[in-house]
């Protein structure tokens, strides 16, 4: 029997399947955990080229009989069509405190009522899956021998096959470094006019203006830093950089879906934009993976980080 997994719209958090939050909690991740062996074969939505590209990777490395379709192709009289429960949609809900609290402990710790300290609670089913496919995953990565490199350029090939991909840096050059991402360029497909239906993409909506000299001062100062563009780079890598990552500093933005691969623990920075409200999703997805994310505050989408105004922060993450 050929089984369709479709992305569900009905949400509260909504998102596009497009782009890579809500394809890997909203539609990947969640759809590996419903796969069976005895299914027969499995049909993949179309998530876009850039997306689709990763769920052919994943689906080749697990040797699955799949094929990808467009969302209209699904709906077949021989076909199962299953929707698959959005995880994201779980991190976009959060109760104020774990159950375990008590009044007692809420009159002792009033910092616990603050917005920002609202916890997530996610169900156990949820919990467990994420956990499980997580450690699958990272598992199949370690035994990855190839890193396949996506280029911005490839991004547009959509049919180019990834074992033409030229090659990148490997994770044990990255292993125990602060990774300072730079975000890709935006693919001719998430251009005006290019056939997404959410625009914009990587470096067109956010970024560090001034990357490669913060970069270099950085480095002055004694830190272990390199930098990282996870979108150039296949996702097994991605899960394997993450994993080993000693820190993370970032813009705001897709990238920090990656809080999943890291260890607990790890310390990580976020540029958030001023003019953009909190993001409740990424601090719950680290607050579930025991992350220790901070947000600093910026002027502009595309902001001159001072290396001097982070340095502190990152030293005090050794101490």
């Amino acid at each position: 029997m050929t089984i369709a997994y479709r992305y569900s719209l009905d949400t509260r958090c909504g998102g596009s399947k497009e782009h890579y939050f809500h394809y890997l909690l909203g539609y990947l991740l969640p759809t590996l955990s419903l796969l069976s062996r005895k299914n027969g074969q499995t049909w993949f939505v179309s998530c876009g080229p850039v997306m689709d590209r990763v769920t052919r990777e994943v689906a080749d490395r697990l040797g699955l009989d799949y094929d990808i379709k467009d969302e209209a192709l699904l709906t077949q009289p021989e076909v199962k069509c299953r929707f698959v429960p959005r995880w994201d949609d779980w991190l976009a809900t959060s109760r104020l405190l774990p159950k375990t609290r008590k009044v007692s402990f809420i009159l002792n710790n009033p910092e616990w009522l603050l917005p920002l300290k609202f916890r997530p609670i996610l169900p156990g089913t949820v919990g467990w899956n994420l956990s499980n496919i997580r450690k699958r995953l990272l598992s199949y990565a370690k035994t990855s021998v190839v890193s396949a490199s996506i280029t911005s350029n490839d991004a547009d090939n959509w049919n180019s096959d990834p074992d033409e991909r030229s090659t990148s840096t490997e994770s044990s050059q990255t292993a125990g470094q602060y990774l300072l991402i730079r975000r890709s360029n935006e693919p001719a497909y998430y251009k005006a006019g290019g056939g997404a239906d959410n625009p914009s993409y990587g470096i067109a909506r956010r970024g560090i203006a001034n990357i490669d000299g913060l970069y270099m001062q950085l480095k002055d100062a004694g830190l272990p830093v390199v930098i990282y563009e996870p979108g150039a780079e296949s996702l097994f890598d991605q899960i394997n950089t993450f994993h080993q990552a000693k820190g993370l500093i970032s813009m705001r933005g897709a990238e920090f879906t990656n809080l999943i691969w890291m260890q607990p623990q790890t310390p990580a920075l976020m540029f958030n934009p001023s003019s953009m409200p909190e993001n409740n999703l990424l601090q719950n997805l680290a607050y579930v993976q025991k992350v220790r994310l901070t947000a600093l505050p910026v002027e502009t989408t595309h902001p001159v980080i001072k290396a001097d105004e982070i340095i502190p922060i990152l030293q005090g993450w050794n101490s």
